[in-house]
């Protein structure tokens, strides 16, 4: 990983230790291959608080690899964590999706007489 990328993390590590899921993170980043399902095990130990489970993933991302911050912005986005990832990432092209379609109003013209 870049240290940008890791500085990042760094910056925003309260944010994203409060603000995730922590089995949908877990989950999405293994589907994405940043972790193997030999490395699951400590995020299913509930015998360590959430909140440490949650402290120990933030930090290991940031040893998984060049991709693993790519892929964690992309579990963000698909999480719906928008804010997050332009913490992340200012440059970034995510922009929340309204499920509301787009209301356009036709108003008349004024005629010319």
């Amino acid at each position: 990983m870049q240290q940008e990328h890791k500085r990042a993390i760094q910056l925003n590590f309260s944010s994203l230790v409060d603000r995730t899921d922590l089995k949908m993170m877990v989950s999405a980043l293994y589907e994405k291959g940043v972790f193997s399902e030999a490395m699951l095990e400590p995020y299913s130990n509930e015998n360590i608080s959430q909140l440490d489970r949650k402290r120990h993933l933030f930090h290991a991302i940031t040893r998984r690899g060049p991709e693993a911050f790519a892929k964690l912005t992309e579990a963000l986005v698909e999480m719906g964590q928008w804010d997050l990832v332009r913490d992340l990432d200012p440059n970034s092209p995510v922009h929340p999706r309204s499920n509301r379609p787009e209301l356009r109003l036709n108003m008349p013209r004024k005629l010319t007489q």
